[in-house]
């Protein structure tokens, strides 16, 4: 998906050049490649939504199995001396956001990672020197904005 990606951001620098050219056999093919490409990412989209929503379900399932089974093996006097809202709140809560960061979150956060290394590889490959500035360049940015944006947010605070 992260390929496609970038593969369209770079077919689309080629519109532009062939528009100016006034070359129109060009600029046709420009577009057919990036509606295969766009078609490409639908369906590899589609498939990781699959694949994603499958293993969310099955990690879901397995957390709620070891649950029930761990809460069955508990002896009844140590479970009836405890709250049974916390059991239940337990296996409707805190199971699903559980379920939730061992599947959706991972597969999100591998997602990112995918498109950080691609679009990293892209800029490599477009202009060394410039990718290297940038890089270079973004640890104290990003320390910069994250002091800046402290004073900002408890203004916000304090004026609602």
């Amino acid at each position: 998906v992260s390929i496609c990606e970038v593969l369209i951001i770079r077919t689309t620098g080629g519109i532009s050049d062939a528009a100016l050219d006034g070359d129109r056999q060009r600029l046709v093919t420009i577009l057919v490649v990036m509606a295969i490409i766009t078609l490409a990412k639908m369906l590899l989209v589609a498939a990781r939504t699959w694949f994603e929503q499958r293993q969310s379900g099955l990690v879901s399932y397995r957390l709620r199995q070891s649950f029930a089974t761990y809460l069955i093996a508990i002896p009844y006097r140590s479970l009836s001396a405890k709250n049974s809202g916390e059991a239940l709140a337990l296996f409707t809560n805190d199971l699903v956001q559980a379920a939730a960061v061992a599947s959706s979150e991972l597969f999100l956060f591998l997602s990112e990672m995918a498109t950080l290394i691609v679009s990293g590889v892209f800029m490599v490959t477009m202009h060394p020197y410039l990718t290297l500035a940038f890089f270079s360049l973004f640890p104290p940015l990003a320390i910069l904005q994250s002091r800046t944006s402290k004073p900002i947010s408890a203004l916000m605070d304090t004026a609602s």
